[in-house]
């Protein structure tokens, strides 16, 4: 019984953290892309 709950909570974390990181590449690619354009402008 306590394996499952292991194997739970150890998903449930590296989840947490792909979901974590998927935002942070994605806020990462549109503040490259906003300063691409900024330099573009300039």
């Amino acid at each position: 019984m306590k394996e499952k709950v292991k194997m739970k909570l150890f998903q449930a974390v590296i989840s947490f953290f792909i979901l974590e990181l998927g935002g942070n590449l994605q806020l990462l690619a549109l503040s490259t892309v906003a300063k691409g354009g900024f330099t573009v402008l300039l």
